[in-house]
């Protein structure tokens, strides 16, 4: 980050230092026979720190990448069918947001493009990874519960994007958010029963990655205290019959 926030200002300061230069070379009239080399060394210098700054800018965003991989790994030990209501974010996903507030503090100096275009992949990255994870042969079972608990890691996330100072950041949660709204909705039986009327509500919300969450589902209705009034109640019968709509749609 720092090498490419110093190369971008070397950069900008050649012109400034390129009449620096001629202005002493004239004083001792010694441009007769250098302009040309001059001109031609400027121009291979600044298009060195070019490379330079582009080089390092592309490493950011490989480094980040890498590391937010490897926090995305703790999820393995995420208990994915709890038996009691979540009151709060997983501890996996409150150490990727630490992190990405600590890091992301650094690129301040950065091109407002390429800052932005960084917040951007990382984001995406963290969401993109959760909802593979949740959608890969590594989850087997989940439950109502669970998906609650990843309600709660999305407002930390969203509300994490909304102080970045970047617009429209918290786009980049929305697949993920609106799987996790429309699983939790407590007319998600009616909303399977109609596609046009799920795609309005929920359009980022894929039909397909809907049923292999569902398939992945345990029955939910041993679960009934007043606390669990925002988890809907999938019975065997109606998980069943919901998935049997779905699939009718792919």
């Amino acid at each position: 980050c720092q090498i490419a926030i110093d190369g971008a200002s070397l950069m900008s300061a050649s012109d400034a230092l390129w009449l620096m230069v001629e202005h002493g070379l004239k004083h001792f009239h010694w441009t007769d026979h250098l302009d040309r080399h001059m001109t031609a060394a400027m121009d291979a210098a600044t298009t060195s720190l070019r490379q330079l700054v582009l080089a390092a800018q592309d490493l950011i965003f490989e480094l980040l990448s890498n590391k937010i991989d490897g926090l995305l790994e703790s999820l393995a030990f995420i208990n994915f069918v709890p038996e009691t209501m979540p009151d709060g974010p997983h501890e996996s996903v409150e150490a990727i947001v630490e992190f990405l507030k600590i890091t992301l503090l650094w690129l301040a100096h950065l091109p407002p493009s390429v800052r932005d275009a960084v917040h951007f992949t990382c984001c995406t990255r963290v969401a993109q990874g959760i909802l593979n994870y949740i959608l890969s042969p590594q989850v087997t079972k989940i439950n109502m519960l669970c998906i609650l608990a990843f309600d709660f890691d999305l407002k930390m996330l969203v509300n994490f994007s909304d102080n970045c100072g970047v617009p429209h950041l918290k786009q980049c949660f929305e697949e993920f958010h609106e799987m996790v709204r429309c699983l939790l909705h407590p007319n998600l039986t009616h909303y399977a029963d109609n596609q046009e009327l799920r795609q309005e509500h929920f359009p980022y919300t894929q039909t397909s990655k809907l049923v292999m969450v569902l398939e992945k589902m345990n029955p939910t209705s041993i679960f009934v205290s007043s606390g669990t009034s925002r988890v809907p109640v999938l019975d065997k019968n109606a998980l069943k019959t919901l998935l049997k709509k779905l699939k009718a749609q792919i």
